[in-house]
């Protein structure tokens, strides 16, 4: 009858968001990884289960690898092949004709390429994410490569296909599909796993509810949305153990 809890704060996460963007816009985002790091690990120690807190074990180093070879690399290979594209094909992207016609085709594929590009790194990242400790089990995936971008490659077409409507939908099935392959080891042996059973209604609109909230502000509310959002995350989690079910 143990029950997950998020105990962490909006003004601590304040303090964590605002000199993490100023410093993200000032290093043209080298200090992202950086940034990140520090908010999952808030987030991971200020989650607990039975009054027991988690401590995340990711490093900034590995991020920097995921983010470089991963997201960098592959938008300027995107780059520099949009480019080329545009110079051989003779599209002006000032012209409002070619806008209008072929420009807008050239567009939208490309984008659609960038989205392809770059889901092996949204895979890393959520794998790099997902490295805790809970006294003196280990909390890891257990997951394979190619299943798992290929479950992310059918959320992003639906995202695109619904003109961006899906997207909360997809964060929530993306986030079931991955706790379910969550694992807690004991001395390397699989001791139990995770689930999620928040409730797609609820998170849908509240996903959407906080993303407005943060564009009306311009941001400013961006804190508080993450605190909303954490929660429903967290709360919504458990965990299976062979022998049953330990938390609702």
């Amino acid at each position: 009858n143990k029950a997950f809890a998020f105990t962490g704060t909006s003004g601590d996460l304040i303090k964590i968001f605002l000199p993490g963007i100023l410093l993200t816009v000032i290093t043209l985002g080298f200090y992202l990884p950086r940034f990140e790091k520090r908010l999952v690990s808030y987030i991971a120690e200020h989650s607990e289960l039975g009054n027991e807190r988690f401590h995340f074990q990711g490093s900034t180093k590995k991020l920097y690898k995921y983010y470089i070879l991963g997201c960098v690399l592959p938008i300027i290979v995107w780059f520099v092949c949009f480019i080329l594209v545009i110079l051989f094909s003779g599209v002006s992207l000032e012209s409002t004709t070619d806008l209008s016609s072929a420009g807008i085709v050239l567009l939208s594929v490309f984008t659609v390429a960038l989205f392809l590009m770059l889901i092996p790194f949204i895979y890393l990242n959520y794998k790099w994410a997902i490295n805790f400790k809970l006294k003196e089990s280990e909390i890891i995936w257990k997951t394979d490569f190619c299943p798992s971008c290929g479950f992310i490659l059918g959320q992003f077409a639906l995202t695109i296909i619904t003109l961006g409507i899906y997207w909360p939908a997809m964060l929530i099935k993306t986030y079931r599909y991955f706790a379910e392959k969550t694992v807690v080891l004991d001395n390397g042996k699989e001791k139990s796993r995770f689930g999620f059973e928040g409730k797609m209604s609820r998170g849908f609109g509240l996903l959407w509810g906080q993303t407005l909230l943060c564009v009306v502000t311009l941001g400013i509310y961006s804190p508080w949305a993450v605190a909303k959002i954490a929660n429903y995350f967290i709360t919504g989690s458990f965990i299976e153990e062979k022998q049953g079910l330990i938390t609702e």
